[in-house]
């Protein structure tokens, strides 16, 4: 009588935040520019202690790729990151909170 819901049935496979990105979409411009570049620099600011830091080159690609999409607050890229298959890719699903992008941003502005 009516099509249902399909997000409702569950799928026979399995797949990956990945999936949900278009081929032709330019997140994949964006990971195979930062698997390029040399994060060294960044990674001396960090040590062994606390919590685990969220991996730069995912924090440095989520951030450049919502600053050309105009998205420019921590709060904005919070929700994106959260909601948006796009920014749960390019930050590798670990859904940084505003305050971790707006540390991240303020530790490494001299760099």
């Amino acid at each position: 009588m009516f099509e249902t819901d399909k997000t409702l049935q569950p799928q026979l496979m399995a797949f990956t935040p990945r999936d949900l990105v278009s081929p032709e979409s330019d997140i994949w411009l964006f990971i195979d520019l930062f698997e390029s570049l040399d994060l060294s620099r960044f990674h001396k600011n960090y040590r062994g202690q606390g919590q685990l830091a969220k991996e730069p080159r995912l924090m440095l690609r989520t951030i450049f790729y919502g600053l050309t999409h105009g998205i420019v607050t921590g709060r904005k890229l919070e929700t994106a990151c959260r909601n948006d298959n796009r920014f749960i890719v390019l930050s590798g699903d670990l859904r940084p909170d505003r305050r971790t992008l707006n540390r991240f941003i303020e530790r490494h502005q001299k760099i």
